[in-house]
């Protein structure tokens, strides 16, 4: 008798609970329950919901699609896990619950969602139903469902408001950047630029309107900056300071022109007295190339005729900067320098020595330090999904799976020399896709075999200093076991759902793992190894990629020249950081051939 009293007091506590929720749900518009019709409203069963915090507690069963099967609607709920890791609508499993389960409202009617919510999900997710392979329930017209603020007319009126209303707001611990956005409040005069407008840079540590913050409490002239000398601790103040105006590929060229911060903008860089045999060296190799092609010097005065400067020797580089070069020569001549450079090194951050900053067990890392990692964002919110390894003027390696089944290239926008992920600095580039190339036999049924593919840029990008491409390895390199390499990009620092990306890129260590010991560890969990695939990790875990890092490269170091080659693409893993089960890549040298034929085939070889 004590345990069925106990049970019955249960049963009453629960249904008070549930009956708690609904009401203070629907406080405009209470649910009075009526036991006579309680049959039509039953309890709402689906732990997806429940998961997700989604605020009703009764729904109308049969659905629209008349499954009536709470555990299957579940079933159903959970395909649509990987849109919400990639979190491109807060509110989207209050949308799929209401389409599943839809609510009982207090005339125990099905009530379905509001129209603002309807639009809202299908703007924000719809690009990546077909990278991950789904689809919506039945087809959508948001235009068929009402916009009512009565919770027990529609669903979700009120909260995509209160949304809506909170990406307005910065957070205590955020900053208002460009009137759009919020970004961390230790990003705030740190000396890096992260908006537009550079208002997080402004009016730091007692610096002047005519002065610069280098971080760490120290402030210089605007005039110092890009004057060949390093004013700032890690020499941020002469970085980006030099660019070719015509172009800067493979092969660059152009008249070499300097960035001058106090009228702020490219001012030219003068010839007189220009050694062409020393200088033009020194310009080349600041720009990334290893060889001079041709130097001419130009007066602007006479802009048809050219004539080289005479011969002297300087054994600096500080005259590319002199104060005062915006007034061009010292002597009032205008002679600009003309040079075509050639050989550009992949694989080499521009030289810009500092410390780093404190992927799952990984530090931060600095502007610059990794050019070639690029962001693939879809949809018109430019939602971030995957990263992205630049390979050249045209071509972004990834991995296949990121692209999925999504063929509509509008929705595409790469982000390229991009360090913090929701920064917006001078160095960030933007470019669609014009083409998208996944590996022919690429198969996401059988462990992502063949995972990697190739996107075409629409519009090539030019070489600078937080934008470079990584090197392709040899097709004769060998990987040996304990190889030290580094993964690097913004994927979650642990795995789950409710996890966010990253802001910043984050770089961890991982060796080499032999494919032997690697394939009978993942034996243990039924699951095969194809040879084209690489692991790397530690045996006991704690370091690895994670969510959001698929299609960023596992780097190496080339002993002979210590440039960086792309060995792998973040493929998969089981979780992140677990023990015995080390993440798995894409061996890129198992595709060289492949990558050569497809952007040779494409009128832009990646080789030659």
């Amino acid at each position: 008798m004590i345990i069925c009293i106990y049970i019955s007091l249960v049963c009453i506590t629960l249904f008070a609970v549930m009956l708690f929720w609904s009401i203070k749900a629907n406080s405009s518009n209470p649910i009075e329950i009526n036991v006579s019709k309680r049959e039509n409203c039953i309890s709402l069963r689906v732990s997806f919901c429940h998961r997700h915090r989604v605020r009703y507690s009764y729904t109308v069963l049969p659905n629209k699609l008349d499954q009536s099967n709470q555990e299957y609607i579940n079933m159903q709920l959970q395909e649509y896990n990987p849109l919400i890791s990639v979190k491109c609508y807060h509110l989207l499993p209050l949308f799929l619950c209401s389409l599943y389960a839809p609510k009982c409202n207090s005339t125990y009617q099905a009530i379905l969602p509001c129209k603002s919510l309807c639009k809202e999900a299908v703007r924000r997710c719809e690009f990546f139903l077909a990278v991950f392979s789904l689809q919506w329930p039945f087809e959508i017209d948001c235009e068929q469902y009402e916009d009512n603020p009565d919770s027990d007319t529609c669903v979700g009126f009120r909260e995509n408001q209160l949304l809506k209303r909170k990406a307005q707001i910065c957070s205590s611990d955020g900053f208002r950047c460009d009137n759009v956005r919020c970004i961390p409040k230790n990003w705030v005069c740190d000396g890096y630029i992260d908006c537009k407008d550079s208002s997080d840079e402004k009016n730091c540590n007692n610096c002047t309107a005519n002065q610069f913050y280098c971080g760490k409490d120290v402030c210089i002239q605007q005039n110092d900056i890009c004057d060949g000398i390093k004013d700032c601790p890690d020499g941020r103040d002469e970085k980006q300071c030099l660019r070719l105006r015509k172009s800067m590929g493979n092969v660059g060229e152009g008249r070499l022109e300097a960035w001058g911060a106090v009228d702020n903008k490219w001012t030219i860089v003068c010839g007189e007295n220009w050694d062409s045999g020393v200088m033009s060296q020194k310009a080349c190799k600041m720009l990334g190339y290893k060889t001079v092609v041709e130097t001419r010097v130009r007066d602007e005065t006479l802009p048809l005729r050219t004539r080289i400067g005479s011969q002297q020797t300087v054994s600096n580089t500080k005259s590319f900067f002199y104060k005062g070069r915006n007034k061009g020569c010292l002597n009032g001549v205008q002679l600009s320098v003309h040079l075509k450079c050639k050989d550009f090194e992949c694989g080499k951050p521009a030289e810009f020595p500092s410390p780093s900053f404190r992927i799952v067990g990984g530090i931060e890392s600095r502007p610059g330090q990794w050019p070639w990692l690029v962001g693939l964002h879809g949809g018109p919110e430019e939602i971030f999904f995957c990263g992205g390894i630049l390979i050249s003027r045209h071509w972004v390696l990834s991995a296949a799976h990121c692209i999925g089944n999504q063929t509509d290239l509008s929705g595409w926008t790469i982000k390229l020399g991009l360090t913090r992920r929701t920064a917006s600095p001078l160095s960030v580039r933007k470019r669609n896709i014009s083409a998208v190339i996944k590996h022919h036999s690429f198969n996401s049924a059988n462990l992502y075999a063949n995972d990697i593919a190739l996107l075409f840029l629409e519009k090539e990008i030019d070489f600078d200093d937080f934008l470079r491409p990584v090197c392709l390895p040899s097709k004769k390199t060998i990987l040996e076991p304990s190889t030290e390499c580094t993964v690097i990009g913004w994927g979650k620092p642990k795995h789950g759902d409710d996890a966010d990306y990253l802001n910043v890129i984050h770089e961890v260590k991982v060796p080499i793992i032999n494919h032997s010991l690697c394939a009978q560890w993942y034996t243990v969990q039924d699951v095969s190894l194809a040879e084209t695939m690489l692991c790397a990790g530690y045996a006991e875990g704690k370091k690895d990629a994670c969510q959001g890092d698929s299609g960023g490269p596992l780097l190496c170091k080339d002993s002979d020249d210590n440039s960086w080659f792309v060995a792998g693409v973040v493929s998969w893993g089981i979780n992140c950081a677990q023990p015995h089960l080390p993440g798995i890549y894409t061996n890129v040298i198992r595709y060289v051939d492949w990558i050569y034929n497809v952007t040779e085939a494409f009128g832009f070889p990646i080789r030659g």
